[in-house]
């Protein structure tokens, strides 16, 4: 026979072990941190929005090596290298004149044409790539968000390749096809409206040289 005050320590006790067998079927929490917000995969360029003192979001200047005024688009925060602090030189593709600026370094020519938009470049505008020394280079489109032409150029400053690249490529390969030393981007379909191709001979100052 069980007593009333037997009973309620037995009811007690069964509650007990109930709730311990709940939670040790819910298991350990997770000690990795999960993001529910996936961060986006290429994210477009957000314009911040000019403060005092600040010029970001506006026309800026720079000038190439004969002092002539560039605009420049405003500043890029997803950027590292903004395009008003890069040096500014004309290179001429057979007859067509350019103004490209001067990737020089590995950090640079790592960002290239990422996160720029139409807007940030015009069809007479581009990025000229330098290179230590000639090899077979291979770009792709990676946070690149417009389509590009691409010219592979080798030491004497010859066309070796081109092709036209398609915005946020990373799958397709575009290599050269010889050592090359030097590479040339603008935007889509320059190359075939004004002939140049392999063989096109190119122009630009002796004094371009990797900086690293």
């Amino acid at each position: 026979m069980v007593t009333s005050g037997e009973g309620k320590r037995v009811k007690t006790m069964t509650i007990l072990s109930l709730a311990l067998l709940v939670a040790g079927c819910a298991g350990p929490a997770s000690q990795t941190p999960v993001n529910t917000t996936p961060a986006p995969v290429n994210p477009a360029p957000v314009d911040p929005k000019p403060t005092e003192g600040n010029t970001s979001g506006t026309n800026q200047q720079g000038s190439d090596q004969n002092g002539t005024a560039t605009q420049n688009p405003p500043a890029n925060p997803y950027r590292t290298h903004q395009l008003k602090d890069l040096e500014v030189v004309e290179v001429t593709m057979g007859e067509h004149k350019f103004k490209m600026w001067v990737m020089d370094t590995d950090s640079k020519r790592m960002e290239g044409m990422m996160f720029l938009e139409n807007k940030d470049f015009k069809d007479d505008e581009g990025m000229l790539f330098v290179f230590p020394g000639t090899a077979t280079r291979n770009f792709w489109m990676k946070n690149t968000l417009v389509p590009l032409d691409i010219a592979y150029i080798n030491r004497e400053k010859k066309v070796l390749n081109t092709y036209t690249m398609a915005a946020l490529d990373t799958t397709t390969p575009y290599p050269s096809k010889g050592g090359a030393m030097y590479v040339i981007e603008v935007r889509a379909g320059l190359f075939e409206k004004l002939k140049i191709g392999k063989g096109t001979v190119c122009t630009f100052p002796a004094t371009v040289k990797a900086k690293d």
